[in-house]
């Protein structure tokens, strides 16, 4: 028998098209392929991982996290004084530290700093991850396969390098570092560890963000994903520096440069969206782009990105950790609040919206 038949007090299950919780059942998988849940018990003799009082559902889906660095850097920047937070943050203090762990650890260290990461995702039921990393710890996989999580990873590609912040509190960057590289670099790793859909290890196309790449590069990703026929992903509408920027060195809005660069569609995941309009949302809406909203470390510094806000627009929206923890239940706790306080709504961002986007 190559049937895994699991069972469990209660099973988070569908009935109807509606997600039901089902008592006493059984969940019987062949591979990768769940066959089949239900009352009825397996043959005499069949094995059974039995959970008495245990509730199985799916595994969760984290569509945007960076585990490294959240092995790493997690509490740091919390109750800090920093104006603007979140460039602060990733110029001051994320993208110097990443920088100077990559120089500074070893292989051996980078692997076992990662599967701490990983483990801890595990442990807040994340089984599916997507997830950015720096070109140079493709190890990523390696250490995925070692603990057995589905990832799909997105090395960073960027135009821009000795990122920092000017006087004025907007990131400054020099133009010149060679994207097209690192893009060579991103597609060669696909065809060297891509997996498949039914695989566990998937490389997917992840320019940095739609200010630190030039619009050229952010074309040529876009290219070299549906030539690929994998994912894009990339951080999209975090901070009013990264609109103000777009609007004056291109005259457009969010998602006007997104369409104009190809950051829009189905095989496309954008991370935070945060700053978006509520005209930029319909585009998003129209399109069947993804957002992955990741509302726990936003809040940090007193910004309220709603899940509530993408789904009642009409956007696929997902739930991702990002780098500041890694529970995924705790993570959907925080979220539901926030919507809820946004909206002023107790049946806003109920436990069954959350649970449906969580996986």
């Amino acid at each position: 028998m190559t049937t895994t038949v699991i069972a469990g007090k209660y099973v988070l299950g569908m009935r109807e098209g509606r997600q039901a919780l089902l008592q006493d059942h059984y969940v019987y998988v062949d591979g990768t392929r769940i066959e089949a849940v239900t009352r009825d018990a397996p043959a005499a003799g069949q094995a059974v991982i039995r959970y008495e009082q245990g509730l199985v559902m799916p595994g969760f889906v984290n569509l945007h996290a960076h585990c490294l660095r959240g092995g790493l850097f997690r509490g740091i920047p919390d109750d800090l004084e920093m104006d603007p937070w979140v460039p602060k943050l990733v110029y001051h203090i994320l993208l110097p530290l990443t920088g100077i762990a990559a120089k500074e650890l070893t292989p051996g260290e980078l692997h076992a700093v990662t599967a701490l990461g990983m483990i801890d995702l595990l442990r807040g039921g994340t089984t599916t991850l997507v997830d950015m990393w720096h070109h140079g710890q493709e190890m990523f996989f390696d250490v995925a396969k070692e603990v057995g999580l589905r990832t799909v990873g997105a090395p960073f590609i960027m135009s821009a390098s000795n990122s920092r912040l000017g006087e004025d509190g907007n990131p400054v960057w020099d133009y010149g570092n060679d994207g097209l590289a690192q893009l060579a670099k991103s597609v060669a790793l696909f065809k060297a560890r891509d997996e498949g859909h039914a695989g566990l290890a998937q490389v997917a196309i992840g320019p940095h963000a739609t200010d630190t790449c030039l619009p050229e590069l952010l074309r040529e990703c876009r290219r070299a994903a549906d030539d690929l026929g994998c994912l894009l992903t990339t951080h999209f509408a975090q901070t009013p520096q990264e609109l103000a920027l777009l609007r004056s060195r291109y005259g457009m809005s969010a998602s006007e440069y997104a369409r104009d660069t190809g950051l829009l569609g189905r095989n496309v995941i954008l991370a935070h969206a945060g700053c978006s309009t509520d005209e930029d949302l319909k585009v998003l809406a129209d399109t069947g782009t993804h957002v992955a909203n990741c509302a726990f470390g936003f809040a940090r510094e007193g910004q309220n990105f709603p899940y509530a806000r993408f789904a009642r627009a009409g956007v696929s929206t997902g739930i991702g950790t990002d780098s500041h923890g890694m529970d995924l239940i705790g993570e959907l706790r925080v979220t539901g609040l926030l919507s809820k306080q946004f909206f002023h709504q107790a049946h806003t961002g109920t436990a069954h919206e959350l649970m449906r986007a969580a996986t």
